[in-house]
């Protein structure tokens, strides 16, 4: 359920809090896709044990492609506005590199199409 507290928003749609919500701190995530939509899981890469490191999944937001087209686009500009005002963030692209290419996941999505038309025939 919704937190009875409304907030404004530009569209003049209220904004509620459900009950449900919470912050997380997130270090580390992934992203996978399917035909119908796009899963982010934030996780939190820390200690388990003394000398035993981990990754903890958080949550998994799952959006259309669209809204993650939406989502990605305001990211970008919340990134430029933050980079504007506190300094260009100094993060190599091997430390920013996805698992995954895009050509290997059209592939393997390529790959799984080809293997369901085979297995409908």
């Amino acid at each position: 359920m919704a937190d009875a507290t409304e907030q404004p928003t530009a569209t003049g749609i209220p904004r509620l809090r459900d009950q449900q919500y919470r912050a997380i701190y997130s270090n580390s995530n992934l992203i996978n896709l399917g035909p119908f939509d796009i899963a982010m899981t934030f996780q939190h890469v820390s200690e388990l044990a003394p000398g035993q490191q981990g990754i903890v999944d958080l949550v998994s937001i799952i959006l259309s492609p669209q809204n993650f087209k939406g989502f990605i686009r305001a990211a970008t500009e919340v990134l430029k506005a933050y980079e504007a005002s506190f300094g260009q963030l100094t993060i190599t692209d091997e430390d920013t590199k996805p698992l995954k290419s895009a050509a290997e996941l059209e592939a393997a999505v390529r790959g799984i199409r080809m293997s369901s038309r085979t297995a409908e025939t």
